[in-house]
């Protein structure tokens, strides 16, 4: 609904301002998906972002949208992860929940493998890779 007249009834959905120092991160929507304000929001084997279902694992909700965005737009993300670093997969791996994993070709970045396990969940996977040692984004809590 665009603001059209002087005084129009608007909704509100967050109760206090963005702050500045907190993690916030742009994903495209997902075909055939959009989000609104508010909703909790899942990453798809691509990397871009879906809505989460109710019942939905905490372990895949990487965040809050903070506005509407239809199929294909660009949405920030209030994300729960603190940082985002660079690592490398310890093997082939869809963007999504991570944990830890072996020491991989270069000791300066962690690796990290795909967990189904909510207990083991350390991140999101920001990107996929076809196998070992290739460079991916990991969003960490």
């Amino acid at each position: 609904m665009a603001l059209t007249v002087f005084g129009e009834v608007t909704k509100t959905i967050f109760l206090k301002q963005i702050q500045a120092h907190k993690l916030h991160q742009e994903f495209a929507v997902a075909t055939g998906n959009a989000v609104k304000k508010g909703q909790a929001v899942k990453l798809n084997t691509a990397g871009e972002i879906v809505p989460a279902i109710a019942g939905e694992l905490m372990g895949k909700v990487i965040g809050y949208s903070v506005h509407d965005a239809a199929a294909e737009e660009l949405a920030t993300i209030g994300m729960r992860a603190f940082t985002i670093v660079w690592a490398q997969s310890a093997g082939a791996l869809d963007a999504g929940p991570v944990k830890i994993g072996a020491a991989g070709a270069d000791p300066i970045y962690a690796t990290y493998v795909a967990t189904a396990l909510e207990t083991d969940v350390v991140g999101w996977a920001l990107d996929s890779a076809a196998g070992a040692d290739e460079m991916i984004r990991v969003a960490l809590t």
